[in-house]
């Protein structure tokens, strides 16, 4: 009977310390989700060089992984292969993708917690993570989810706004609250490509 206690008592504290592990790791997450936001969005872009972009038939690019830095791209527009560099970030919206990061870190420390409560819990030994445990989650993850599901909504509409440059596709994107800045590019490039036409 000791041996099977003692194999039960080693069980719980491989669960406890998975669970401490998940809630440390969750918690380092949410950090970064939060770094995230604080990191720039874009880098200016002239004129020459979205005519370059437009004389051009790339394939598509829907991001790109530089310098550490995830970068959302329109990318037959701001992908510039002969300068092996971006020339411009579109309309990124940090806060939505460290939301999902966010998001991310929470559910992997209520995923430890609950794991705690199978193993018996260790916030009786640890009364600070107590704090963690909130009854609104789902409510929570909601809010923090939603941004990143309407950015990735956002990045669908891209591909029809560059392929037809129409005045009402623009107005489209608008509605999907992009800063300020991708809008001015997006507007110099449409000005741009109807001045090709005339």
């Amino acid at each position: 009977m000791s041996q099977i206690g003692n194999g039960m008592a080693g069980r719980r504290q491989a669960l406890q310390r998975m669970a401490a592990g998940l809630g440390l790791g969750g918690m380092a997450v949410m950090v970064a989700g939060c770094v995230s936001a604080l990191l720039p969005d874009h880098v200016d872009v002239t004129d020459e060089e979205l005519r370059t972009a437009l004389s051009r038939k790339m394939p598509w690019r829907k991001s790109v992984e530089r310098l550490g830095e995830l970068t959302v791209l329109m990318p037959e527009l701001l992908w510039m292969p002969d300068k092996g560099r971006v020339g411009a970030r579109f309309p990124l919206e940090w806060r939505d993708r460290g939301s999902k990061v966010l998001a991310s870190g929470w559910m992997t420390v209520s995923l430890g917690l609950a794991i705690d409560d199978a193993a018996g819990g260790i916030t009786a030994q640890a009364p600070a993570l107590e704090g963690l445990r909130w009854d609104g989650l789902p409510e929570l993850v909601t809010a923090l989810v939603r941004p990143a599901l309407n950015l990735w909504v956002r990045e669908s509409l891209q591909g029809a706004v560059l392929h037809a440059w129409t005045p009402s596709q623009k107005e489209q994107m608008s509605r999907y609250h992009l800063r300020p800045k991708g809008i001015e590019v997006l507007d110099r490039a449409l000005r741009i490509q109807l001045q090709k036409g005339a």
